[in-house]
Order: structure tokens, then sequence, then C-alpha cells
């Protein structure tokens, strides 16, 4: 995990947006090695969201919003779907 400080927002009252495409970006690497060791795309997703959760839960002792993790897991899918299209 490369520096998690850009992964995170806070946007109001302890509330943080998850920052979808910069977690992409920094786990993009991996995240070609596994689409190369042909890892389905639900175990790539269920990776990054261990993943995002491990970072959240060091800054900020919880687990992030559950819509927010949502939200970011579907930006994630149509990400890799991109990826293996083109």
């Amino acid at each position: 995990m490369l520096n998690d400080t850009v992964w995170f927002t806070e946007i109001s009252n302890g509330k943080f947006r998850i920052n979808s495409r910069a977690i992409y970006r920094n786990l993009s690497s991996e995240i070609v090695t596994k689409l190369a060791q042909n890892l389905s795309v639900s175990e790539i997703l269920d990776w990054i969201k261990n993943e995002t959760i491990e970072a959240f839960r060091k800054k900020d002792s919880q687990n992030p919003q559950v819509g927010a993790l949502n939200k970011a897991i579907g930006g994630w899918n149509e990400l890799i779907a991109t990826s293996l299209l083109s």
C-alpha cells in the first residue's frame, strides 16, 4: 500500500469520502498482476475493498461507511471492466 493519505478526504462531521480513483491508481500495478493471474473481478474487488478498509481503520480506527464503500466498489468495477476491454 502506498501513501494512503490521499485515499480519504474528510467532508464533514468526521465523515470521509473514499477517493476510489486514487486508490485504484495506487494499487494499479498489483491489480494488473492479479488480472494476469486470472483472478476473477469479484476477487480483485474484494481485495481492493479489504485494502481500503484496512487503510481506513489505520486512519480512523473504524470501518468506512457502507454507502461510501459501495460507491467506491462500483467505481472500481467500472475501471476494471474498462481495463479488461482495452
